[in-house]
């Protein structure tokens, strides 16, 4: 039920636990403010350390109807309203409510279970809706949210009119600003460090389609709900396609030789669809990101690494069957930052190489894993690079150190090992693929996976010119080819490890070294 208190004023307004409207105006307690919908609406906040508390007061200008605060869901999947926290004030006629409320998608939030705002006042007071109340900085309940303690905390504040029940309404597009803010005392808090700077203009889609254009007669249009954006007021969505590869495209300028990051939020209503990015350079068209399924009804994140050979390469969002549309929103391009410690996810690592050829069309000009080539060429430098120590290896012979022992060819190809040469952490051989007439023909292993978990592939590889060598995942007994790892030109006569995540959809598939 809405928290209510007696009248104190016989004013034309009832200061809800207030003496008067000046006192509903004083902000002089709070210690921040942030400014939202372009100073519509303010709020103001101070963090009580010995009560782990925060005091809000929101004040929506020259409005009477009603005004909130939502605390969004950190939960994996969740964005926006879904399973968000609010806190919301509103006028019915002369009397100020208050209500605890909860969200579990689009549409009008239910009443939470528990009322947990304390110390509640509000009224309009010259002619500005005020609305102050205290709340724990923790979540108290199942339906609360609570406010992070290592940096900041994505909210969202809205004001809108109350119907003729004396309930809020849907407040509109325009009257709703999602953002982060830093709550909590920054003293009290470690270093935050800053998202990557994105060298992408528009890839918020606030300045409409400028910098996109569609990608072989896709319908390109901007939304700002039915859902709500990943990022800012507004998105863009690819409709009328006909073709899995129709999408959105766009054209950076980046340096040469420089690793990228690229990642891209897409929403698709539809089950059992797949999106991803993918780069042309020299009419060969690389994927970025895994092209695995996305859950449906809600924004998903694609990320991937690229090292670029052309100073502008065309890249272009493509996905999901013909006929079904997707959504784009929040794109970014950043120079690849440098490697941190390892992750504690469980990963599937190979420590050593898939070796493929130089060229599929001659099969004298073989490239050996280690010692010389049918050329003569020399054997690759050694490397004293050490495989990461987290993670279950689920990789049998991943070191070659029992030959051929799990590992099969793909198609007319010869594998073999070889023993010259120093390779990773010491072992003695390494894998030779040979003998290849098909840009596909490579190396291959059945893995045993748990269903839904994440992974990841590593391996090394050497190839004597600038090729692509990559890990495809191929669920046993399927047709479909998932690309796990950039199909990025590797540099020549060097070892370069190649990597990429993937969320298990079999338990028996088959990974490609291709």
């Amino acid at each position: 039920p809405p928290v209510t208190t007696p009248a104190t004023t016989t004013a034309s307004t009832t200061f809800t636990g207030a003496a008067n409207a000046e006192d509903l105006l004083d902000f002089s307690q709070f210690t921040d403010t942030h400014e939202f919908l372009e100073g519509k609406v303010t709020l103001h906040w101070r963090f009580d350390d010995g009560a782990d508390e925060l005091v809000f007061a929101l004040i929506a200008r020259d409005h009477t109807g009603y005004v909130g605060l939502g605390i969004t869901s950190q939960l994996e999947g969740s964005h926006g309203m879904s399973n968000a926290d609010i806190n919301v004030g509103w006028m019915r006629g002369n009397e100020f409510l208050a209500r605890d409320m909860f969200s579990e998608g689009q549409g009008k939030p239910d009443v939470d279970s528990a009322q947990d705002l304390r110390d509640v006042s509000g009224g309009v007071a010259s002619g500005h809706l005020v609305f102050r109340w205290t709340r724990s900085v923790d979540a108290t309940g199942a339906q609360d949210r609570g406010f992070t303690r290592e940096g900041e905390t994505e909210v969202i504040v809205a004001f809108g009119d109350v119907d003729a029940d004396g309930e809020i309404s849907y407040h509109g597009a325009t009257q709703r600003e999602k953002t982060s803010v830093q709550f909590l005392p920054r003293s009290e808090l470690p270093p935050v460090t800053p998202p990557p700077q994105s060298i992408l203009a528009n890839g918020d889609f606030e300045q409409g389609t400028a910098g996109w254009t569609n990608f072989f007669s896709s319908e390109l249009a901007l939304s700002t709900s039915n859902p709500p954006a990943q990022s800012g007021n507004q998105y863009l969505w690819c409709k009328g396609r006909d073709e899995t590869w129709k999408g959105v495209s766009f054209t950076p300028s980046v340096d040469v030789g420089q690793s990228y990051t690229i990642e891209a939020w897409f929403y698709i209503r539809q089950p059992s669809q797949s999106a991803w990015l993918t780069v042309n350079q020299n009419d060969v068209h690389h994927s970025i990101t895994t092209v695995d399924d996305i859950p449906a009804n809600t924004w998903t994140l694609q990320k991937g690494e690229f090292v670029f050979s052309v100073p502008q390469p065309f890249i272009y969002a493509a996905g999901a069957d013909p006929g079904i549309d997707f959504a784009i929103d929040n794109v970014r391009i950043y120079r690849t930052p440098p490697p941190t410690t390892a992750t504690t996810r469980r990963t599937t690592t190979t420590t050593t190489t898939a070796a493929t050829t130089t060229a599929a069309t001659t099969a004298a000009a073989t490239t050996t894993a280690a010692g010389t080539t049918a050329a003569g060429t020399t054997a690759p430098p050694a490397t004293t690079t050490t495989p990461p120590s987290s993670g279950e290896n689920v990789v049998d012979n991943g070191n070659f150190e029992s030959g051929l022992l799990g590992w099969t060819p793909l198609g007319s190809e010869t594998l073999s090992v070889t023993t010259e040469g120093t390779l990773l952490d010491g072992s003695p051989q390494t894998l030779l693929v040979s003998g290849r007439t098909a840009t596909w023909h490579g190396a291959k292993q059945q893995v045993q996976l748990q269903s839904g978990e994440t992974y990841r592939v590593e391996a090394w590889a050497f190839v004597s010119s600038a090729q692509p060598v990559f890990a495809t995942l191929k669920n046993f007994g399927g047709s479909d080819y998932v690309k796990i790892t950039p199909q990025t030109e590797l540099p020549p006569s060097t070892w370069t490890k190649i990597s990429g995540d993937f969320v298990a959809s079999d338990e028996t598939p088959e990974v490609y070294f291709e």
